[in-house]
């Protein structure tokens, strides 16, 4: 991450992750503390938590299906430029490529150079140039926020809509039941109970609950993940 985002692009103010093992781990912890990086984890199992990010990994991973073999094991090899058209194409969220976003005009592609098309880049002078080029980014990043911000209305009516933001109503002590997505390997079956507990509420903090397991260990996990139970 240092090498290949912190060094090209800076280091973010704030930076969100799930709770994968190479996110929570000491080393990670320890270099976002030393680079003044405030780090945000989503809860368990809880994708919702971070749609953005994991709707470019799922069309990235569609893509990827395309080219690679059978085995899936050469997905590696083509990454890069499915990664390039990825920053290529416009996005409905901000009506902008993320490269425009970052670079200001539109990248030069295979493509143009195959059909030999006119890219009508002129010639001008540095001072014109980099002035240019600021008012371009300024409007555009601009004209992005507004974008962002209609869309991530949008999104959250057609989530309402759906009926998925459910109220939750747990306090302090009461028992509840724990969705638990992967049982463990001997217990993996059609069959397999998934729905776990009593475990007790210690804390809430929407859209986050803590639990106390049978052994007074405290997870984090989701509301929406978690429903009463009754004896």
């Amino acid at each position: 991450m240092v090498n290949e985002i912190f060094s090209k692009h800076g280091a973010p103010e704030t930076i969100t992750t799930d709770m994968g093992v190479q996110f929570m781990s000491e080393v990670f912890q320890q270099m976002v503390k030393l680079l003044g990086v405030r780090h945000i984890h989503t809860s368990a199992y809880n994708p919702a938590a971070n749609g953005t990010c994991e709707r470019v990994n799922r069309n990235l991973k569609a893509t990827l299906t395309i080219y690679t073999n059978k085995y899936g094991n050469d997905w590696t090899h083509y990454l890069p430029l499915i990664t390039h058209a990825h920053n290529c194409r416009i996005h409905k969220s901000t009506n902008y490529s993320p490269y425009y976003l970052v670079f200001g005009r539109q990248p030069v592609l295979f493509s143009d150079l195959g059909l030999k098309i006119n890219l009508n880049h002129e010639n001008s002078e540095v001072p014109n140039f980099v002035e240019d080029l600021k008012k371009r980014l300024t409007a555009a990043w601009q004209e992005t926020a507004i974008n962002i911000e209609r869309s991530q209305q949008s999104q959250k009516e057609y989530y309402d809509r759906d009926q998925h933001a459910r109220n939750h109503y747990f306090g302090l002590n009461d028992l509840v039941l724990f969705y638990r997505e992967v049982p463990p390997t001997l217990e993996r079956s059609k069959f397999a109970v998934h729905w776990q507990g009593p475990y007790r509420v210690s804390y809430v903090k929407p859209p986050n609950i803590t639990l106390l397991d049978a052994e007074n260990r405290p997870f984090i996990t989701h509301v929406n993940k978690v429903k009463k139970y009754y004896p």
